[in-house]
């Protein structure tokens, strides 16, 4: 199954600034930097998975010898078919999302923090609820296991 990457037209950079400065100022005003990818699976499955299930897109903190060699703080990989499916709100709500997982790092005087490079130091904010059900133990033990 193999996946080819190019990064994303500057029409899909544009809607990733413009969530970034309207719903993540603080990364906005730290000048966090990022550049998009497309992923496309040439047999039309999922271009890219998370912890083996499908997504839709994600993001990842570049290292600091990556970013040393002129990458931006952080990458959004896009599953281009994905993109292309859905509306301008969808996309919006998948930069939103995306962004929404990178947290400024700070000193305990509220001082932000910076790499090497003086760029923002950035950590990955998990999801506020996750959910792994298998319905089995539910069939099995109902309201007693903890998958109900």
């Amino acid at each position: 199954m193999p996946i080819t990457y190019e990064l994303a037209d500057k029409a899909t950079h544009d809607v990733a600034k413009e969530i970034l400065k309207r719903h993540e100022l603080e990364l906005h005003k730290a000048g966090v930097t990022f550049q998009v990818l497309f992923a496309r699976d040439s047999e039309a499955g999922p271009a890219i998975k998370h912890h083996g299930y499908p997504a839709a897109a994600k993001i990842k903190i570049n290292s600091l010898q990556d970013r040393a060699k002129g990458l931006p703080d952080c990458t959004v990989t896009v599953d281009e078919k994905e993109w292309l499916d859905a509306n301008q709100r969808r996309r919006e709500s998948l930069f939103f999302h995306e962004f929404h997982h990178l947290t400024l790092v700070f000193d305990k005087n509220r001082k932000l923090k910076k790499d090497d490079l003086g760029r923002p130091k950035l950590k990955i904010r998990l999801h506020d609820h996750q959910v792994g059900i298998f319905t089995d133990v539910v069939a099995t033990y109902g309201a007693d296991s903890f998958d109900h």
